[in-house]
């Protein structure tokens, strides 16, 4: 009897220890499943990805355009050059003379494509930098002359909305302005409200993808939870309205 017992309690122990181990496998199956799903719908580095893309575009404030054969030429040629003056280049890559920088077109030529596709050509010429800030074309070296100085991007991007439409892919911009960043007790950067919106469509390219088109919207449409409860509110028929 007391062997019966004996292996009745350990049948017991050995079924319970069995159970807890399926559900420990189930929990860590479960969360898997939950921190493979949490990963999908992360799309932060996708997010940084086209902030820093559109980066340059932004600072510059070019006007809008339908299609980028259509666009100012000296400001895809002024983005083309902030982009690579703002971009992760090795310095050596430049020539240097006095105060001034030399910046070939070659790596202009090659950064315009990048950011603008190969539809549109670029046009060396001098452009306005912004800011006072003028680069200066000079065909005999074949190079663009840059002052070395600093200067303040007048707008920043914020990403407020990432879709596709077939091979395209339309991204919502908001531009904040750098005098509006304020900042907290604890010296954290508040970013402001975008002062204004525009839609950059990207097209596909063997070698990623390129700016086809910007075009001016207006403020996207946030419904706040507090809008839907007074939505849901005015829907729902008073005490005096139901007797009626």
């Amino acid at each position: 009897m007391a062997q019966t017992k004996t292996k009745n309690t350990r049948n017991l122990i050995v079924g319970i220890l069995v159970i807890a181990l399926a559900l420990v496998g189930l929990f860590n199956i479960l969360g898997g499943c939950i921190r493979l799903i949490s990963g999908a719908f992360d799309n932060s580095d996708e997010v940084a990805q086209y902030k820093a893309f559109v980066a340059p575009v932004i600072m510059n404030d070019p006007a809008p355009f339908d299609d980028v054969i259509n666009a100012d030429r000296k400001q895809l040629m002024s983005i083309a050059m902030w982009s690579l003056l703002s971009g992760d280049i090795d310095p050596d890559s430049f020539q240097y003379s006095g105060s001034d920088m030399l910046v070939s077109t070659a790596l202009v030529e090659a950064e315009f494509s990048r950011l603008f596709g190969t539809d549109v050509a670029p046009v060396h010429q001098t452009v306005d930098g912004g800011d006072g800030i003028s680069f200066r074309y000079d065909s005999k070296k074949n190079a663009y002359i840059v002052p070395i100085t600093g200067i303040e991007a007048i707008y920043s991007p914020t990403i407020e909305d990432i879709s596709e439409k077939g091979s395209t892919i339309i991204l919502t911009v908001g531009y904040l302005a750098s005098t509006d960043w304020t900042m907290d007790a604890d010296g954290n950067m508040i970013p402001p409200e975008p002062v204004k919106y525009m839609r950059v469509y990207l097209r596909s390219s063997d070698e990623g993808y390129y700016i086809s088109s910007i075009k001016d919207i207006d403020a996207p449409e946030v419904i706040t939870t507090q809008q839907e409860e007074t939505e849901a509110t005015e829907e729902t028929p008073t005490d005096s309205e139901t007797k009626a």
